[in-house]
């Protein structure tokens, strides 16, 4: 899978890079993901979810360099939260359902408190409930 990115400044991109690559590499080595830079644009291409998170990453990078630029960063800040807003509602106490968590759906009461709460939730038992 690949992922394009614009670039609106050549200084971003040279931001992303970093001296001697190093800092696409380090996105490169954290994502399992390959990063050029082609005329104006970012190209991200390995695996779909982690071309998806490396991308995440690249564009918060990006959006950081734009607000340290931005002549009303008051302005800029609040355009940002809002852009995040609508990608990522349940950051915002919206109401709207997280993605699910690794260890589980997503979907339960919360996570287990003990050791033993979470043998119990692996066993379908509530806290205090025997077989």
């Amino acid at each position: 899978m690949e992922q394009r990115i614009e670039i609106e400044r050549l200084e971003q991109a040279v931001n992303i890079f970093g001296s001697f690559d190093e800092n696409i590499r380090l996105i490169e080595a954290e994502f399992q993901v390959t990063v050029t830079n082609r005329e104006g644009e970012l190209r991200i291409s390995g695996e779909p979810e982690d071309t998806m998170l490396a991308a995440k990453a690249i564009q918060a990078l990006l959006d950081v360099d734009k607000l340290k630029a931005s002549k009303d960063q008051t302005a800029d800040i609040k355009a940002a939260l809002e852009k995040l807003k609508a990608d990522s509602g349940y950051l915002f106490d919206t109401g709207e359902t997280p993605p699910p968590y690794a260890a589980g759906t997503g979907t339960g009461g919360g996570r287990p408190v003990t050791g033993l709460d979470a043998i119990r939730a692996a066993a379908g038992l509530t806290a205090g409930e025997k077989k």
